[in-house]
């Protein structure tokens, strides 16, 4: 089981910045306009709700609940964030916030983008495999642009899952055409494996029509979408 909270940065920060730790605050503010920094804050606090709810610890508890995180670049405290209770993974984009737990043997990932009024210059050179650059709509066009942008917010959630990141050439990985017919919409991932369980699987998740996002997984199966809502509406712990 995945749950996963979408929701936007606003929202967050106006009924549940309370969830964010000191350290969180300290990485937010830390950012360099105050933009980043209130994309950071939201997304940390956002994470830290939601790894509660599943967990059954009280909201009021939430900031204390063992993340640590660590790139693995510079070793700074920034990054992939990790815990013993289960896997985590966030992203944030524009006013999107996404993030997602699972158990903690599992490896996931996600990611959202807001979609951009024009691509950068070379994406598909950097972005996409040869065989999506045939198969996808013209990059001039919305259908093109949106397309890609799906595209890259898979690539990144399966990366994200499978640890190197950026490491890995987004155009070294590609994903099924279709979801098999027994697979609850999961797309196989190819270029990029777990290091785990090994092969990992990737499905959009719905949003509004101004971003894209993806969750990638090495665990496929059922997942619970929630809105900010429901996890401050619900006693801690109730399912």
């Amino acid at each position: 089981m995945i749950d996963v909270l979408i929701t936007r940065v606003d929202e967050v920060l106006g009924v549940a910045e309370h969830c964010a730790s000191e350290e969180d605050r300290r990485a937010a503010f830390a950012r360099a306009n105050a933009d980043a920094r209130r994309r950071t804050l939201a997304g940390r606090a956002a994470l830290r709700l939601l790894a509660a709810w599943r967990c059954g610890v009280p909201r009021a508890a939430a900031q204390d609940i063992a993340i640590t995180r660590s790139c693995p670049d510079c070793a700074a405290p920034h990054g992939r964030p990790v815990s013993e209770m289960l896997a985590l993974s966030s992203s944030t984009s524009g006013a999107h916030v996404l993030v997602a737990v699972a158990d903690a043997h599992d490896a996931i990932g996600v990611d959202i983008e807001t979609v951009p009024p024009r691509l950068w210059p070379h994406f598909d050179a950097y972005a996409l495999h040869e065989r999506e650059r045939a198969a996808l709509p013209a990059a001039g066009t919305a259908p093109g642009r949106i397309a890609r942008i799906q595209a890259w917010a898979l690539k990144e959630a399966a990366l994200k899952a499978s640890g190197s990141g950026l490491r890995t050439a987004p155009a070294a990985v590609r994903f099924d055409a279709a979801p098999a017919a027994d697979s609850g919409g999961w797309l196989r991932v190819h270029g990029a494996r777990s290091a785990g369980r090994g092969a990992l699987d990737a499905r959009p998740i719905p949003t509004d029509g101004t971003a894209r996002a993806a969750l990638a997984s090495d665990r496929p199966g059922e997942v619970l979408l929630h809105g900010l809502n429901e996890l401050l509406g619900r006693r801690s712990g109730t399912r």
